[in-house]
């Protein structure tokens, strides 16, 4: 998105590196805020699986608006949007993969995911600025919004309450509970 929305701006709005700049720190205060203080009571009311999922519905639902954004107020409202959106998904990813992860592997789950997030965002800009070529301004937002649709069917399954993920914790002191075989405290609530 980043990559190729000075070029959709500059198409519909005229505007330079100024004004995009301004819209940046616009959706960067967006995702501190919610990633600084929103994200943690949304985790505690609706859980990390139905807070991953609704980022990414929101995030599709996102881009898609973007790219029919051809006026201030609507763009803002879908900038807005993807900015709320990015802020939950980004660490609900990260929070669902370590939780999903054996406590030995956890590291190299986390390090796997973070260069595979890197190589998208070198291989994203110049799809996407390959797609705005062929198909105009609004149509890498377009593309972008049915992959995370796409992604949204990929995790559905998986996340799904039928296939359950657990943490293991130790027993802390004084609380009872379910344990597995080897006598670890086994905590699901999180992810419930």
């Amino acid at each position: 998105m980043e990559a190729v929305f000075p070029l959709y701006t500059q198409h519909f709005f005229g505007w330079t590196a100024r004004q995009n700049g301004y819209i940046f720190t616009y959706a960067g205060i967006v995702i501190v805020l919610m990633q600084g203080g929103m994200v943690g009571q949304l985790v505690k009311c609706l859980g990390e699986r139905s807070l991953l999922i609704a980022g990414l519905v929101m995030l599709a639902v996102g881009l898609a608006l973007l790219a029919w954004s051809t006026s201030l107020a609507l763009l803002l409202v879908a900038l807005g949007i993807v900015s709320i959106s990015d802020g939950a998904v980004t660490p609900m990813v990260s929070a669902l993969l370590s939780f999903a992860s054996p406590s030995t592997a956890r590291g190299e789950t986390l390090g796997l995911a973070q260069a595979v997030a890197g190589l998208g965002r070198v291989i994203g800009p110049l799809v996407a600025g390959s797609i705005l070529a062929i198909g105009g301004p609004g149509a890498p937002f377009f593309v972008g919004s049915g992959l995370v649709v796409l992604a949204t069917l990929i995790a559905l399954p998986t996340l799904s309450s039928k296939h359950e993920l657990s943490l293991r914790h130790p027993v802390p002191d004084g609380q009872t509970g379910p344990t597995d075989e080897s006598g670890t405290y086994c905590d699901k609530s999180p992810l419930t």
